[in-house]
């Protein structure tokens, strides 16, 4: 990084490897902290990501996978983002799910719930139908195989500081941030986003619905089995 000039330092930083809808203050104050001016942070402006399209949610609340979507941890681009910090009604009325963030295209699911629990952001996953987007059974078969086992936040800072520990000196600190959307991804931001291996029950649920669908599938075949056992 120390053969990148500032404006290229300051582009990286922005674009950074979450997805973020930075605000025109706090692009002005990142640019400071770089040493730039309004004609350099002009220059490296175009090509940043733009905002998510806005979709209507399916009131069902079944679901496909559960992940760990966020935690405080350290991330890739040398940044926390606060676990208490997260607002989340926004993203409850649009609650989309694209791969890498591409937001362009159709989504590939939908989360039917997201909470905190044990230090983390948590989420369900419910994946369109092969007939809505193609696309979205490959992911299944890319997930069931765990060649996809990584998720990915995008989200709005509300309120951030610069990180003070001398490690990361171009770090930040989120400590409150809007959610916007979450991607499936083959190498996330935060190591821990993952996509559970075992289905994490959803708080709040109750111990039917908050099952895999796959597992509740194979508990009535099963269930049916045992009663055509004993006719």
């Amino acid at each position: 990084m120390s053969n990148l000039t500032a404006v290229e330092q300051f582009r990286r930083r922005l674009k950074g490897v979450h997805r973020i809808a930075w605000s025109a203050s706090d692009v002005e104050r990142i640019a400071k902290r770089f040493g730039l001016i309004t004609r350099d942070v002009q220059a490296a402006l175009p090509g940043l990501p733009n905002r998510p399209i806005q979709r209507a949610a399916d009131p069902d609340k079944s679901f496909d996978f559960t992940a760990t979507i966020s935690t405080a941890d350290v991330d890739r681009s040398g940044d926390t983002i606060a676990v208490a910090g997260w607002k989340l009604d926004e993203f409850r009325k649009n609650p989309v799910v694209f791969i890498n963030h591409v937001s362009s295209d159709l989504p590939v699911a939908r989360s039917p719930s997201v909470w905190t629990t044990g230090g983390k952001l948590k989420a369900s996953i419910k994946l369109a139908p092969a007939m809505a987007n193609p696309l979205a059974e490959q992911v299944r078969h890319l997930i069931e195989g765990r060649f996809l086992s990584a998720v990915s936040v995008g989200f709005v800072p509300i309120r951030w500081e610069f990180a003070k520990d001398s490690s990361r000196p171009f770090g930040i600190n989120f400590l409150e941030q809007k959610l916007l959307e979450f991607s499936i991804c083959g190498i996330p931001a935060n190591p821990a986003a993952m996509i559970d291996v075992t289905p994490a029950a959803e708080i709040g649920q109750s111990k039917t619905s908050g099952k895999n669908s796959i597992l509740l599938q194979r508990e009535r075949e099963l269930a049916q089995l045992r009663r055509g056992a004993h006719r």
